[in-house]
């Protein structure tokens, strides 16, 4: 596979390693990602006495690792190269992505970029291949550029530019939920809990709650009274919506079924009273209208008595 754009890319701020983009078989493949894993440990350990004092640079090292990860990763992702990949994996004991809607393709990558081979020892002489929860991170950047629609070779000044990841994890949060099926279901339920039939209802005036920053929920302190048949309410509670958000999602499939029910059994006495209404009317309508003639008869004959 050849990538005219970039076909060389250097890892590191500090190493000036550069990886050939440019793959054929799977020697050139194994020979891609390791160069680059090696690439990352060594710059790991050049910096491990000097991290404290040089933060920001190791920082911005990372940022173009990422950028080269994600070269990586387009050449990795070909078609062309899915054989590779896989046993690539499974090699590593790395578990593969099958379906990017459900899953991050960018994870597993990541996983084989930054892991690395415990040192065999008398206890364990055959240690398996490891890495640690960067590689999630790393994963989710990945993913989140490729929504941005950032190149690989700009990734790096936007992550500077941007100081961090922030952008780039909540892009890739957002990247399917407006087409995903569950994440729909989940709304539809939150939605249906929140506007349940109120259980009772009061002015909010006196509980703190700028009318700018007016959330769609609140967690309001209340007191039962003595005899059990009130709730005292006394004041707003400090807890942000997003927490709150996050209890209704929890309670909802268990809440959201007793709802349905009691929206249906609504819904079906509406329904029943309206015909109720309706039959009503039409009655009265045909008593009216029975009334109308009878008067008009008893007109007719009373004008035909008096000529």
């Amino acid at each position: 596979m050849s990538n005219a754009n970039n076909n060389l890319v250097s890892t590191s701020l500090s190493n000036n390693t550069n990886l050939d983009l440019d793959v054929t078989n799977e020697a050139e493949f194994k020979k891609l990602y390791e160069g680059f894993r090696n690439s990352v440990m060594a710059i790991g350990k050049g910096y491990s006495a000097e991290a404290k004092k040089l933060s920001t640079r190791k920082r911005d090292a990372l940022y173009v690792d990422l950028g080269a990860a994600a070269a990586v990763a387009e050449v990795m992702l070909d078609p062309m190269n899915v054989d590779y990949l896989i046993d690539a994996l499974d090699f590593h004991g790395i578990p593969a992505v099958m379906d990017p809607d459900k899953g991050n393709v960018f994870v597993p990558i990541c996983r084989l970029l930054w892991g690395h081979w415990p040192k065999a020892t008398k206890g364990n002489p055959d240690p398996a291949f490891t890495w640690d929860r960067s590689p999630e991170l790393y994963g989710k950047v990945l993913r989140g550029a490729r929504v941005l629609g950032v190149k690989p070779a700009d990734l790096a000044a936007q992550l500077s530019k941007e100081k961090g990841f922030k952008k780039f994890k909540e892009a890739d949060d957002k990247r399917y939920l407006k087409d995903d099926l569950d994440e729909k279901v989940k709304k539809e339920r939150f939605e249906k809990v929140i506007s349940d039939d109120p259980k009772a209802v009061f002015p909010s005036e006196g509980f703190n709650i700028p009318t700018k920053d007016r959330p769609s929920l609140v967690a309001v302190l209340c007191a039962v009274s003595d005899d059990g048949l009130e709730l005292r309410a006394l004041q707003k509670l400090d807890i942000s919506v997003q927490t709150l958000e996050q209890q209704v999602h929890k309670m909802a499939p268990t809440l959201v079924g007793g709802i349905l029910l009691r929206q249906a059994e609504r819904k079906a006495n509406d329904a029943e009273a309206r015909a109720l209404a309706a039959e009503a009317a039409l009655a009265q309508s045909i008593t009216d209208v029975a009334v109308d003639v009878a008067a008009g008869v008893a007109r007719w004959n009373d004008d035909n008595a008096a000529s």
